[in-house]
C-alpha cells in the first residue's frame, strides 16, 4: 500500500511527514486524525489507521483488518480515529465483528446510564416528540446517509456493515438516535433496537446495495 501512496519523487520520510500533520496527539497517547476520535480518518485514499500500521510497523497480512483497541478519557469506547501505532493491532473479521458488538453493547450501557441519569435530575425530556413529521423523515434520511458514507471507506460488508453503522448512528448522535428510534416505535410499533437495526440496514444498502436474499444465495 504505501509504495502506491507515495507522490512523484517523494520519499519515505517525506511521506511518514505529510501523514504526522494530520495528527493530533492527546494526553491518553492517542494520535487523532484531524483531531477527531470518532471518524476514521483518510489519508490519500485509504483508511489512515491502515497507512499507520504499514508506515510504522510493516505490511498488513493479507485478509486482517486494523482493529483499534484504545480508549478515550476512560470513556470505554474505541477512538475510531486513532493512528497510534501501538493501540491499533491486525485482526481477523471474526475479531472484528466481536470489537463492534462490544463497541455496541458500552455505547448502550453509557446511553442507559445517561437517560437514568436525567431522569434522577428530573430533566429528562424528549424534545424529539416535538419535530414534525417531515423533518423528521429528513433528519433520519440525512442519518442513514451520512453513516453510509462513513462506513464506505471500511470494506465490510453484510452483517458487520450493518453492526459498524449501527455503532456510528450510537457514538455519533447518541440521544438523537434513541429519540428518533422511540418516536419510530411509537408509530409503528415493533422495539428500539429492531428500528435502529433497520435505519442500520438502510445505510448499509446505500452502501453496497440489498443484502442478498436466501433465494438469491442458494445455488441453481
Amino acid at each position: 500500500m504505501v509504495d502506491r501512496l507515495l507522490l512523484h519523487g517523494e520519499t519515505l520520510e517525506q511521506l511518514r511527514a505529510a501523514f504526522m500533520v494530520r495528527v493530533q496527539v492527546t494526553t491518553s497517547g492517542c494520535w487523532l486524525w484531524d483531531g477527531d476520535a470518532e471518524r476514521y480518518g483518510n489519508f490519500r485514499g485509504e483508511l489512515a489507521h491502515r497507512v499507520s500500521w504499514e508506515l510504522h510497523q510493516g505490511p498488513i497480512p493479507e485478509g486482517l483488518y486494523i482493529l483499534h483497541g484504545c480508549d478515550i478519557g476512560g470513556a470505554e469506547r474505541a477512538a475510531y480515529g486513532c493512528v497510534n501505532p501501538m493501540h491499533i493491532r491486525p485482526g481477523t473479521p471474526k475479531e472484528n465483528t466481536q470489537d463492534l458488538a462490544r463497541a455496541k453493547a458500552r455505547a448502550r450501557s453509557r446511553r442507559t446510564k445517561s437517560a437514568h441519569h436525567h431522569l434522577g435530575q428530573g430533566r429528562l425530556a424528549d424534545p424529539i416528540s416535538k419535530i414534525p413529521e417531515p423533518e423528521l423523515q429528513q433528519m433520519v434520511a440525512e442519518m442513514v446517509y451520512r453513516c453510509a458514507e462513513e462506513a464506505r471507506g471500511s470494506g465490510l460488508k453484510g452483517e458487520p456493515l450493518i453492526a459498524m453503522c449501527e455503532v456510528i448512528m450510537l457514538q455519533k448522535w447518541g440521544p438523537l438516535t434513541v429519540g428518533i428510534t422511540r418516536r419510530l416505535v411509537a408509530k409503528f410499533g415493533g422495539t428500539d433496537q429492531k428500528i435502529l437495526h433497520e435505519l442500520a440496514l438502510s445505510a448499509a444498502e446505500r452502501v453496497h446495495g440489498p443484502a442478498p436474499t436466501r433465494a438469491d444465495q442458494e445455488p441453481g
